[in-house]
Order: structure tokens, then sequence, then C-alpha cells
């Protein structure tokens, strides 16, 4: 079996390569890397070649032969090195020399230590960096470019973190290094070069794990789901850290806020006609650090359209449009968990009939009575709240 040398590359400058990764570079018979990096480390082997990376791919699955691939930063850390070997580890057998991550690097620039932070790559995951930036307080972000580093500042001071601290790293360890610094506000606007790399310190971020009180919330005239119901939809939700989920007539937000927690890497969609509601959802994200609820104004189920796929949804307020709003999921779902609550008999009736006729999978029906005690002078007396009827399924293609 021939051998596939991955070599960690780092920022592209030999200096900061390691005297394994240079004599492997000068030591390749056939070597290949993307364009910029082959361009960068030339000097060390001329025979080295640039080639994107579906080019690469092919060039090492159609032509046999020991090879070494110059992978960016470090070969174990966010990088192709998984690919290869997911897709050549048949093929070749594989040899790995470590490089040095731009973490590493940036980390170093700054002066901070970097044992303690989350680091979240934008490349290809499409995933939120929302949730890490609003429940850790120091954040590395890997973005897939000048342009995505720029949106994400642009999205972090739509959900109320323009405040937070960001520093920018522009070509770290090359000829035209750069680093900004100031708040998401300030940056916003700039044009950053490439590669990029993005440090974020929310001082005021949100806890995971703390107990959601009822009192906490802000609640003005909108209605909320109480903290009992609120825990049990979330755990039928059964939601998981990078899940995209719905809260359809999300009220004070409340429920937004125990979903967002949950979706921590993820988002939440907190959709809401009410003008007052949606004024209370956006005072409680603040209030709890939860950044990673998106606030849209809007009736749904028309809302709904330009949103990504749900994983997870829950509907706590229908507007009399039940069968509309379940069609509307189901259309933009492949697969999803719905959580539903009511509180009328017409309400949990429009429900089940709609739930059935669309050919909603494992539905479920319970109906919550709770009490609370409230002090009758030396006494304690249970109050009862309104029953609610909390229905559960969930939709496959």
């Amino acid at each position: 079996m021939h051998t596939l040398t991955v070599i960690g590359g780092g920022a592209g400058e030999e200096a900061l390569l390691t005297g394994e990764a240079c004599q492997a570079i000068r030591g390749a018979g056939r070597i290949l890397a993307a364009p910029r990096l082959a361009d960068a480390l030339r000097s060390l082997n001329p025979g080295i070649r640039g080639l994107g990376w579906a080019e690469l791919l092919r060039e090492l699955e159609e032509t046999p032969g020991d090879a070494a691939v110059v992978v960016s930063g470090d070969r174990g850390f966010f990088s192709l090195s998984r690919t290869l070997e997911r897709r050549l580890g048949d093929r070749y057998r594989l040899r790995h020399i470590c490089g040095l991550s731009a973490v590493q690097l940036f980390a170093a620039r700054l002066g901070v230590e970097y044992d303690d932070c989350r680091v979240v790559s934008t490349h290809g995951r499409g995933s939120s960096v929302l949730g890490c930036a609003s429940y850790h307080p120091r954040v590395f972000v890997l973005p897939s470019g000048g342009e995505d580093a720029a949106q994400l500042l642009e999205t972090l001071c739509a959900v109320g973190l323009e405040d937070i601290t960001v520093r920018a790293g522009q070509a770290l360890g090359g000829a035209g290094e750069r680093i900004l610094s100031g708040t998401a506000e300030s940056l916003r606007g700039e044009r950053f070069g490439e590669p990029v790399l993005l440090y974020l310190e929310n001082r005021r971020c949100g806890a995971l794990h703390t107990r959601l009180r009822d009192g906490d919330f802000l609640r003005g005239e909108a209605p909320m789901t109480k903290e009992a119901v609120r825990a049990l939809c979330a755990e039928r939700l059964e939601v998981q850290p990078e899940d995209v989920v719905y809260d359809i007539g999300a009220g004070t937000g409340s429920v937004s806020v125990a979903l967002a927690r949950r979706a921590h890497a993820g988002e939440v969609w907190a959709v809401e006609r009410c003008a007052q509601a949606l004024e209370l959802t956006a005072a409680n994200r603040r209030r709890f650090g939860a950044h990673n609820i998106r606030i849209l104004p809007g009736s749904a189920p028309e809302a709904l359209e330009s949103l990504p796929a749900p994983d997870r949804v829950f509907i706590g307020g229908s507007g009399g449009r039940m069968a509309q709003l379940l069609a509307a999921v189901a259309a933009k779902a492949e697969r999803c968990t719905l959580c539903i609550t009511a509180v009328t008999l017409e309400s949990l009736a429009a429900a089940m009939k709609a739930l059935e006729e669309q050919g909603w999978r494992d539905v479920e029906t319970e109906c919550v009575n709770i009490a609370a005690a409230r002090a009758a002078g030396r006494y304690h007396m249970m109050t009862a709240q309104n029953p609610v009827y909390i229905i559960s399924g969930r939709w496959a293609r």
C-alpha cells in the first residue's frame, strides 16, 4: 500500500513550520497543496503543485503512488485531513505531521490562554456561532472567508451582541498580518482580508443550567407558558445542541429561552406577530443572555418561508390556523419533532385532527394539571393553574 503523508502547513510561512514538516516537504517526490500554500512553500520544494480541493482528491484517487499533501493549520484541527482519510484510507497508508494551528498562533499574538476557549468553524458546516458566543465567555471563530466574518458581525449586532469584544486576525504569520480590535458594532462594515480568524469575548454570557423561574421573566400582558409546562415541553422535544428550533407564537419568549439553552450550539427562531410580545422576547433574550434566539416578526405560516428547515418545533399559539401551520412545517422539514400546547378543547381537537390527516407519527397527548402553594395566613393552600394539553409528534418524509 502506498503512503500518503498529511503535513500541517500552519500559516503557510516557512518560518512557522515545524522542522519535521520542513523536512517532509523538502523530501517529497510528489507533493500537492491548495494554490495559496503551494505558492508560499515552493522555495522548500519547487515541485509542489497547487490544486483545488476537488482536483487534488481526483489526482490522488486516479494516480496511485506515494504522495504528500500540505493542509493549512494543523492537520488534526478543523482540517481537511479527515476527508482525506475518509476518501482515501482504503488506498493509502496515512502518515500525519502536525503543524501550528491558526488558534495557537492568534492566541499567542493576543497573549491569551486558549485551554478554556470554545472553537467553532463555519467552513462548510452551516453551524451557528451565536450559541457559543451567547453562553461562553471566550470563543475563537474560523470563518469561511472575509465576507463570512463580516456577515457574522452583522448577525451578532442583530441579536443584541453588538457590545461584545471582537478581535480579528488577518493573514496571520504573513507579510500582510493585521489585527483589529473593537466591538461587534465598531467593526461592523469592516472589509476583512483572508484568511481571517475572530476572537470573541462576552463578559455577560448567559447561563446554561440555572433554573428558569416564572418570576425571572419580564411579563407585560403577553401570555407565558408556565415553568413546569415549559420544562415538560422542552423534554418532549429532545432538543440537541446544534438543532434549528422554531418557537411559533413566542409570547414573552420564555419557551424560546428554555429551548435556546438546549440548542446551545444552534439557534431558535421566535416567531411572533404581537408588537408588545416581540419587545418582551427581545428583553428576555438580553436578560438571560440567550442571544441564539433569532426574533422574527410576522404571522405563521407565512413568516416561516424564509427560515431554514427545523429540527424541532414548538407551537404555543396558532391563531386558529393549526392545520396550515403543521402543513407548512412538514413542507420545510425532512424530519422533525413537534410539541404543541393547547388550553381549550377546540385547540386540542384542531391539533389532533390536523396531525392525523397530515400523517404525523408517534402522536401523544397529555393533560397536565399543576397546582402551586400560596400562603394563607399561617397555612398554605394549593392554587390550581389551568389544565394544559401537551401534544407531541414526529414528522419524516
